[in-house]
Parts: C-alpha cells; structure tokens; sequence
C-alpha cells in the first residue's frame, strides 16, 4: 500500500512544469499533473512513488512519481 493510503484531489493542471532534482541534478520536468487534494491535506507522502492515479470510473490516468513542495504531483 501507498504511504499515503488512499487520497482523493482534483487535477489543477496537465501541463505543469517542475523542476525536480534526481541525483544532485535539477532536470525540468514537463507535461505533469498538478493534483490538488480535495480536503486539504498533501494528495501523496513519501513512499507514494510508483502509485496509479485513478479517476472516478477507476481507469489510469497517471502515475505518481514525485512530490513538490506542497505535497502536490
């Protein structure tokens, strides 16, 4: 299981643009989802890599793999 367990968010933005930092590089990140979690709480935590983003009728839109700042993908 996930971290986090199971969260619920809203899709901010599908375009988002992040700036990630894999072994001690600053690499831009493209295209991302921005999720906004629906009761205020961060949407993933450490350990969350690797977890399916589901949409309501439960299909795949997405896969976590990092986390900003704000606990938002």
């Amino acid at each position: 299981m996930a971290g986090s367990g199971l969260t619920f968010g809203v899709i901010a933005d599908t375009r988002h643009i992040e700036t990630a930092n894999i072994e001690g590089r600053s690499q831009i990140a493209r295209e991302q989802l921005l999720i906004a979690s629906e009761n205020g709480t961060p949407f993933s935590a450490p350990g969350d890599s690797g977890s399916v983003i589901l949409n309501y009728q439960h299909k795949v839109v997405g896969l976590l793999w990092g986390t900003n700042s704000c606990g938002r993908e």
